[in-house]
């Protein structure tokens, strides 16, 4: 994969209060490929659902963007106008937020929700789009069309996940965020949600941003993996590379807390425990120092 379809330049993002201006992303440098699935990791409070804000447009005040660049598809983001901005969420970039439970309107029927988001958002895009097309959506979800008449209450949360993946795509973005789309599920609905999203962009060949926690749904479905660290991203590379070769002393601990059913271990915590170098090197006013130790296995200098 050599066709960029998100680049990010030295992006800063910080959150103001009355005393002084919190740095909570420093200097991200990534690059997200057409056509695949990259899995952003990191405990919480690390900078995951920000950055994704960040790209979004969806900051809220205090928050900021300090300096930085945000390419989609060669044309610069970072400071679209509101205008521009309406039409470019969802008809591009789309997004599957935390929490499927609470993101419908509980007094709206879905089907409302659906034409809310293609009149809003649609454009060019919106012509075409009727009621057999949009039924036709939520087949593939594995949902019955009868759904769309029914209000958010009246749902189980594998359905609300579901109908989240289907309002994400029905634009057929290029880039789909999905912020720990499995969270709060059951195993059996986590893996019906995970095959529907996998099917789905394979369809349409769009590529996601997977943000979460679970290490064994990212090896599942991620191509490549950025693990975040106190505001800043301190490796990247394919699955294989960061679960068999992890490089940097964050990654390390991240993987070895995996539990194992062969071997019993003590509980590696996890930490800015400046005596085990994690936090070493990653200074606030400075920009993250990458070495490439294979082809695209990227960690910060200062592992």
């Amino acid at each position: 994969m050599t066709d960029i379809l998100l680049n990010i330049k030295d992006l800063c993002v910080s959150y103001a209060t009355k005393k002084e201006s919190l740095e909570v992303l420093q200097y991200i440098n990534l690059e997200v490929f057409r056509d695949e699935v990259f899995g952003l990791v990191g405990e919480s409070g690390s900078g995951k659902s920000t950055l994704a804000s960040a790209i979004l447009g969806l900051l809220q005040n205090p928050g900021k963007i300090d300096q930085g660049q945000i390419l989609f598809d060669n044309e610069d983001i970072t400071n679209m106008s509101d205008k521009n901005h309406r039409r470019f969420l969802w008809e591009q970039i789309s997004y599957i937020p935390q929490g499927a439970m609470n993101c419908f309107n509980p007094v709206i029927r879905i089907n409302e929700q659906f034409h809310d988001v293609i009149k809003d958002h649609g454009g060019q895009k919106a012509y075409g789009l009727n009621e057999r097309k949009i039924a036709q959506l939520i087949r593939s979800m594995h949902l019955n069309p009868d759904i769309l008449d029914k209000f958010p209450h009246q749902l189980s949360g594998g359905m609300k996940q579901r109908l989240c993946i289907a309002l994400a795509i029905v634009l057929n973005p290029k880039l789909i965020f999905a912020d720990e789309p499995t969270s709060a599920l059951d195993v059996i609905s986590q893996r019906i949600v995970l095959e529907t999203l996998s099917k789905a962009r394979r369809r349409l060949k769009s590529s996601i941003i997977l943000i979460g926690h679970d290490l064994a749904i990212q090896a599942q479905i991620a191509d490549r993996l950025g693990i975040m660290f106190s505001g800043r991203l301190v490796e990247i590379g394919s699955v294989a590379d960061i679960f068999y070769n992890p490089l940097h002393e964050y990654t390390k601990k991240l993987i070895s807390s995996l539990p194992s059913i062969q071997v019993k271990q003590n509980l590696n915590i996890l930490g800015a425990d400046k005596s085990q170098g994690i936090t070493k090197g990653l200074k606030g006013n400075e920009a993250t120092s990458f070495i490439e130790v294979n082809p695209g296995h990227l960690v910060a200098k200062s592992y």
